[in-house]
């Protein structure tokens, strides 16, 4: 919690998801580390319709209360590791790109990818994107869609699973990329918001 923000921060080492929601806290300044387990609990628990949430932090434990709900949960003792240092810099080369277009041609494109790497291949060039996997027994598959970039050519690889999961948690039509370089992390997240962010690793391929 950051004054009247609260941002909810989880990364697996190979990418982070970033949200942030507007509290009512009087500034406050507090740092937690809540279980895995809790946090799915919670947002199964959690409808969209719960109305306001009052949230209760000791110690040692977190207690999530609302009209309908109690919820407890004792917190993990340590210190998260300082997640601002894995957001790529420099200048961002973005690309729009219509997200059921993208899911349908990341789907296709996993039935021929390594099942054990779930590789795709990002290739950039003006107003194109175009995806390439292949796996061990020399099949291939190759699409080209349109999109709306316009920086310089680049090629870079990602985990088709990762990417699955971050368009089915976006809800806007279109999806907004930052590529940042063939080595670097590539940010993603909805059209005009930057409430909810996405990190994902470069994989080599």
């Amino acid at each position: 919690i950051e004054g009247n923000k609260i941002n909810g921060v989880a990364t697996d080492g190979h990418r982070l998801a970033f949200s942030s929601a507007i509290t009512n806290a009087a500034d406050l300044e507090v740092r937690n580390i809540l279980p895995r387990k809790a946090v799915l609990e919670l947002s199964k628990l959690l409808s969209t319709n719960e109305g306001t949430v009052e949230l209760l932090i000791g110690a040692s434990y977190i207690d999530v209360r609302s009209e309908n709900l109690s919820f407890s949960s004792k917190l993990i003792d340590g210190k998260y590791p300082d997640y601002s240092k894995v957001f790529p810099t420099g200048e961002p080369l973005p690309l729009n790109i219509s997200k059921e277009i993208l899911q349908s041609a990341l789907s296709r494109a996993s039935v021929l990818s390594n099942e054990k790497y779930r590789g795709v291949r990002f290739q950039l060039s003006e107003d194109k994107l175009k995806l390439t996997a292949n796996n061990p027994e020399q099949e291939s598959a190759e699409e080209e869609v349109d999109v709306l970039y316009k920086g310089s050519e680049l090629e870079v690889g990602f985990n088709i699973g990762y990417l699955l999961d971050v368009l089915n948690s976006i809800d806007s039509e279109t999806v907004c990329f930052e590529f940042y370089g063939e080595d670097s992390s590539c940010i993603i997240k909805e059209q005009n918001s930057e409430d909810d962010v996405y990190v994902i690793m470069p994989m080599r391929l």
